[in-house]
């Protein structure tokens, strides 16, 4: 947890000294997490960090990190599921859209650190403990309270390799060419915009309808303007990119360029 709280700490403020934990046994088969200050002025650093006074800064910090909503909840709230969506409900609030169609919505703070891959393998470490014989339950508590409990069912939503999260998200419009008129299941198509060649999964339902009932035909090279929504997202350590056209605006037939002869090359107009 030493590290989870370093990492959170280097994404905010990436040039100052850390804070540390320290970890001390309270009873038999209990043992007790303190956040510890070691770094000379490292204090002064915290209060910096959160733009607040002493009390408001070390309430801030392990709410981020062990608080109701803190970056622990969070991963327990999501599990397993997949994050299709977040957007900014207001200031400092983001609202995440799961992949069964469920809502939550978390401080932007904590998001920022759902989402970074470092914090993310600290935070798997933490809970580490609890894959062993004899520890059932990981508590963050003040001293008035607990603030979530992490028990050992809840251990694979810390795992990274099956998180997606959701870096950007665009509407454009643009002209692609179709580069195959095989399409896949999916109703994923694969076009060229004149550099690269990619799939694109088609949601214009009307054009679909269109297509199946004949009135649309196609051959290669043929394009379409096409309005497309552009998804990046995360997944471990790799970067993946979506593409979705939600709406064919016009089939564009390819024209076949033939030579014209414009009379320049007129035999009267020839020497000799």
């Amino acid at each position: 947890m030493s590290e989870n709280c370093e990492s959170e700490q280097a994404v905010r403020v990436p040039d100052r000294e850390p804070v540390a934990l320290s970890i001390k046994a309270t009873a038999e088969g209990s043992f007790e997490v303190q956040l510890i200050l070691e770094a000379a002025g490292v204090w002064d650093h915290v209060v910096d960090l959160f733009n607040s006074d002493a009390a408001s800064a070390l309430a801030n910090l392990m709410g981020i990190v062990g608080g109701g909503w803190g970056l622990f909840a969070v991963a327990k709230v999501i599990g397993r599921r997949l994050i299709k969506r977040h957007e900014e409900v207001e200031p400092g609030q983001i609202k995440l859209t799961l992949d069964d169609g469920d809502t939550v919505e978390i401080p932007a703070e904590v998001f920022d650190l759902y989402r970074n891959v470092q914090v993310r393998k600290k935070a798997r470490q933490v809970v580490a403990p609890l894959d062993r014989a004899g520890v059932d339950r990981l508590d963050f508590r003040t001293e008035e309270q607990i603030t979530v409990s992490i028990e050992e069912a809840d251990v694979s939503a810390f795992e990274l390799q099956d998180v997606e999260i959701p870096l950007l998200e665009r509407e454009s419009e643009m002209v692609l060419a179709i580069a195959s008129i095989t399409f896949i299941e999916g109703n994923k198509w694969r076009f060229s915009d004149g550099e690269q060649t990619f799939y694109a999964t088609i949601e214009d339902e009307a054009f679909l309808r269109r297509v199946e009932s004949g009135l649309e035909s196609f051959r290669n090279g043929d394009f379409l303007e096409c309005r497309i929504r552009t998804v990046q997202s995360q997944r471990g350590d790799a970067l993946q990119t979506e593409r979705y056209i939600t709406e064919v605006i016009r089939h564009i037939p390819r024209e076949i360029q033939l030579p014209l002869d414009d009379g320049s090359d007129d035999a009267s107009q020839r020497p000799g």
